[in-house]
C-alpha cells in the first residue's frame, strides 16, 4: 500500500526562525509536518497563546489596515480634527496630503514581508494551520523541470474579507519553499494603504491576462477565492460557496495546462459579520442589498481570534 502523503503543519506554533528555515529546506518541511492520521481535534482547534502586547499590535494593525481602515481612519481623523487640530476639514486635508503619494506611487512585491515579525504575529493571532492531502508541489526558481505544471489554488469561502487566504500567502513559503501570487479585484488594490499592504505580499489584479502571465513565470502558482464580492454578503452562520458559474478558472487551467488545487479555508466566514440596518430588511432581500450592508468585526475575543485552517488537495 502506498504511504499517505497527507500532512498537517502547525504554522502558527512555529517560531519566525523556524518558518524561514522551512522555506529553504525540503527535509525540514517534511520533518515539521505531522502525519494526518496522528492529527487530533486539539491540534486543529487550539488557540495559539500570545502575549498581551502581541495581541495589541495585531488588533491595531487589523483595525487600521485592510479592510477596517476604511471605517476607522475617517473616524479617528474626525476625532483628531475636533479635539486636537481644531478643524475637521483641516484634519482631512492633512490626511489626504499624507495618502496622496501612496495613491500615486506603485508598490512592488516585497518577499521579505512574508517573513516579517508582523506576519508572524498575525498568523499566531488567527491560530493559522495547514492540512493537506497530497505532497505540496515545489517549483525550482532556477531550473524548471519539464514535468512542472502551473498551479491554481482555488480557496473558498471568501467571507466578508478573506483573512485566511492572506494567511495562506504568508504561510505558503514554509509549506512549499516558494510564495504564490494572490488575485484580487482592482478596486481592493487602488486605495492607499490597502494597495501597499496587499501588493507587498504578492497580490495582483484578478484579470485574465494578469493571471495567465503569472502562471507562465516563477512561482507558476496563483491563488483565488472564487466567490469574490458575491460571497461577502452571505450570512455569517452559513458556509456557502459560489463556484458553479466560475467557468473562467476552468478555461484558464485548460489554456495554461495548470493543475486546479481545491482548498478550503475554515474560519473565513466567522471572523467578520455581514451586517445591515434593521430598517432595510426588505431591501436586503432585493438586488440592492449590496449597497445597504456594512461589514463590522465581531468584538468577542474568542471569536475575533477564530482558528483558521487551510485544507488543500490536488486535482490534476
Amino acid at each position: 500500500m502506498k504511504k499517505s502523503q497527507a500532512g498537517f503543519l502547525d504554522f502558527c506554533g512555529l517560531s519566525l526562525a523556524e518558518k524561514v528555515a522551512l522555506s529553504k529546506s525540503p527535509e525540514q518541511r517534511q520533518a515539521a509536518a505531522l502525519p494526518i492520521e496522528k492529527v487530533t481535534k486539539e491540534h486543529v482547534l487550539k488557540v495559539e497563546p500570545m502575549k498581551w502586547w502581541e495581541e495589541v499590535i495585531c488588533v491595531l494593525f487589523l483595525a487600521f489596515g485592510v479592510p477596517n481602515g476604511a471605517i476607522t481612519i475617517p473616524i479617528v481623523t474626525t476625532l483628531l480634527g475636533y479635539f486636537v487640530v481644531g478643524s475637521i476639514p483641516r484634519a482631512f486635508a492633512y490626511l489626504l496630503m499624507a495618502l496622496l503619494p501612496l495613491a500615486i506611487l506603485p508598490q512592488a512585491f516585497v518577499p521579505a514581508t512574508l517573513h516579517s515579525q508582523l506576519a508572524h504575529l498575525i498568523a499566531k493571532y488567527f491560530s493559522f494551520r495547514f492540512a493537506y492531502e497530497d505532497s505540496i508541489m515545489t517549483h525550482d526558481p532556477v531550473a524548471v523541470h519539464p514535468n512542472t505544471r502551473p498551479q491554481i489554488l482555488v480557496a473558498p469561502p471568501h467571507g466578508v474579507f478573506p483573512y485566511g487566504n492572506i494567511l495562506s500567502m504568508l504561510a505558503w513559503p514554509s509549506l512549499s519553499g516558494h510564495h504564490f501570487i494572490g488575485l484580487a479585484s482592482s478596486a481592493a488594490l487602488r486605495p492607499p494603504l490597502f494597495k501597499q499592504i496587499l501588493r507587498s505580499i504578492g497580490v495582483v489584479d484578478a484579470d485574465r491576462h494578469t493571471a495567465q502571465r503569472q502562471l507562465e513565470q516563477y512561482p507558476y502558482t496563483i491563488g483565488i477565492s472564487t466567490g469574490g464580492v458575491a460571497e461577502v454578503f452571505v450570512h455569517g452562520d452559513e458556509e456557502v460557496i459560489l463556484l458553479k458559474e466560475r467557468v473562467g478558472l476552468i478555461k484558464l487551467a485548460l489554456r495554461t495546462g495548470a493543475d486546479l488545487v481545491p482548498c478550503y479555508v475554515f474560519g473565513n466566514t466567522q471572523v467578520l459579520l455581514s451586517w445591515w440596518f434593521r430598517g432595510v430588511e426588505n431591501l436586503r432581500k432585493s438586488h440592492s442589498d449590496r449597497k445597504m450592508r456594512r461589514s463590522i468585526p465581531r468584538t468577542h475575543s474568542k471569536v475575533s481570534r477564530q482558528t483558521h485552517c487551510c485544507h488543500a488537495g490536488t486535482l490534476r
